[in-house]
This record gives C-alpha cells, sequence and structure tokens, in this order.
C-alpha cells in the first residue's frame, strides 16, 4: 500500500513539472502611450512622448530620457510625459530616437524629420559678417525692452553705413533679449526672427522699414523684404526670405556670429555707434558744445533722439 502511495505521489510531482510556470508582470512596468514613430516638419518644434505604469503605487525607480544628436534639444521628463524639441532642418531628411528609461525597462522613440533643402532662386553665401550694435530700445512706456544689432551679410568686407560699392549686401535690423558690452565682443544672440512689418519692435522680430532692413545688389539696387526668418546659431546665420515682386533669397554665413570686436583697438566693420549708455558731463575748454532734440519719425516712431556736436573755437 505505501508503494502505491509513493508512485502516486511520483506521477503528480511529474505532472506538475511539465506544466508552463506562470510569471507575473513586474509591477511598476514603463509602457508607452504615445506614438512610437514621431514626424516633424523641415521648421521642427515642440514634441511630448507619454508613458504609463502597470502598477502607479510601485514607482520606485527615477525615469530618465535622453537623445544622443544635437538637433534634438531640451529633453526633459515630466509627469508621465517627455517633453523635447526639434531644431530647424536645413538639410536633408534625418532621424533619431529619444530613449526612455525606468530601472530595467525601456523604450524607443523614433523622431523623423523632412529635409529642408535649399528651394530658392537666388543663393547667397556671405564671406563677410558685420554691424552695429544700438543697445537698449524701451517701448510702451519703459515696460518692454530689447537690445537692437543691425546686421550686414555681404561679399565684401563692410564699410561706412550706406556706402556700397557695388557689392552685394543683405541687411537685417533686429530685436534680441540679450545685451553686448560696448567694450567687448559685439555677439549676435542666438535665436530665431522674423519680419515684422509692424514694427513692433518686440524680441525675435525684424524690423520691416525699409531703411532698416532690405538688399543692396551689386549693381545698387535697394529691394525691400515682403517676408524674412533669420536663424543665428552658435557658428552660422541663414536666412531665407522673398521680395515684393516674388523672388526668395536663401543666404548663408558660416563663422562665429560675431559683428566686431571692441575689446582691442581695431577698426570696426562699421562705424561703430557712441559708447556712451548714461549720462556724461564734459568740460569744453576752448570751445563751444551744442545740443538739440531731434525728433526722428522715420527710425523711432515714438522717440526722440539727443544730438550732440562738439566744436573748438578758431585760435
Amino acid at each position: 500500500m505505501k508503494k502505491f502511495f509513493l508512485l502516486f505521489a511520483l506521477c503528480a510531482f511529474a505532472f506538475a513539472a511539465c506544466e508552463k510556470t506562470s510569471v507575473e508582470t513586474p509591477k511598476g512596468k514603463l509602457t508607452l502611450t504615445s506614438k512610437s514613430v514621431m514626424n516633424f516638419e523641415a521648421a521642427g518644434g515642440a514634441g511630448e512622448i507619454t508613458y504609463a505604469f502597470v502598477e502607479e503605487e510601485t514607482r520606485v525607480n527615477q525615469v530618465t530620457a535622453i537623445a544622443v544628436v544635437d538637433w534634438i534639444t531640451d529633453v526633459t521628463v515630466g509627469d508621465n510625459k517627455v517633453t523635447f524639441n526639434v531644431a530647424a532642418n536645413n538639410g536633408d531628411e534625418r532621424s533619431a530616437t529619444i530613449k526612455v528609461e525606468y530601472g530595467s525597462d525601456s523604450f524607443q522613440v523614433m523622431i523623423s524629420q523632412a529635409g529642408g533643402a535649399v528651394s530658392a532662386e537666388v543663393n547667397f553665401t556671405a564671406t563677410h559678417m558685420g554691424g552695429t550694435f544700438y543697445g537698449k530700445f524701451i517701448v510702451d512706456g519703459g515696460q518692454t525692452e530689447g537690445f537692437n544689432y543691425h546686421i550686414i551679410m555681404s561679399d565684401h568686407q563692410p564699410s561706412l553705413p550706406n556706402l556700397h560699392n557695388g557689392y552685394t549686401e543683405y541687411r537685417f535690423d533686429i530685436y534680441a533679449g540679450e545685451t553686448s558690452e560696448f567694450n567687448s565682443e559685439v555677439r549676435i544672440p542666438v535665436g530665431t526672427y522674423t519680419l515684422d512689418h509692424q514694427r513692433t519692435n518686440r524680441v525675435g522680430t525684424i524690423d520691416a522699414h525699409k531703411d532698416c532692413s532690405y538688399h543692396v545688389s551689386a549693381n545698387n539696387v535697394v529691394s525691400n523684404y515682403k517676408t524674412c526668418t533669420l536663424v543665428v546659431t552658435e557658428d552660422s546665420i541663414i536666412a531665407d526670405l522673398t521680395f515684393f515682386n516674388g523672388e526668395s533669397h536663401h543666404v548663408e554665413y558660416h563663422g562665429e556670429p560675431v559683428m566686431c570686436d571692441y575689446s582691442e583697438t581695431t577698426y570696426a566693420d562699421v562705424y561703430p555707434v557712441s559708447p556712451f549708455t548714461s549720462d556724461h558731463s564734459f568740460d569744453v575748454d576752448g570751445g563751444y558744445m551744442y545740443v538739440k532734440n531731434h525728433p526722428s519719425p522715420v527710425w523711432f516712431p515714438s522717440e526722440t533722439m539727443w544730438l550732440a556736436s562738439f566744436a573748438r573755437s578758431p585760435m
């Protein structure tokens, strides 16, 4: 009888050993709840990846996210989401992945972006870039302020403000949120600037006035922009613009966006503006000083400029 029960027990054990082992889904497993492939136009933009947990209350690890390409930036982990920005693409179509990890669990999202191959009627590569930093600009009764930079991209070394000498120039009057010091390197702030026909002088705009932003051809024909986007990076300036006759131009300058360097005694690319940024008093000996409050409806509709001239009396 004992042998019978022993044999039964062994058979039962063997049957149990042949069954599939049931593995419980690990608690806290990370799952993707948005698309695994995200497509962006050449202009780029903001993106968002969402995720969830099988058992939310078991969260113990920190969620991380990473992209290993420089055109996907500002990758930030938030509450059950990852946000990021895709830079504008002026080249061929491209793709990369963002990897999201939670402990030993992870998933990847493919980011694909259309190419922005240049299709303008005129493609121009500037060999020189210069300009003037005008300093702080205040509107709205002092509530809003920006910093005004006048940029010249050309195939020659810019000289006098309005002397073109048969060379090609593209000029842009931009408003940025960052300043430069008059006694140091004048670097154009990185960012995207768009043409503003309303002339609000807001940060991120290009003043569309005919005397502020325009193109000068090799035969000294001046044309104004209908549309324009200017992108400043750490090592280039790219402009895409159209004129009122429908013609489109693509302009590139490759190099650091430094207009001029006031840290050493050098002749600026363009006549520098006065380095005075606050009130000053002068002791004029043997001469006279003439100061005039000069309204300027063309350049600054709501502002006036104080002009000062100095002269020494004849000996």
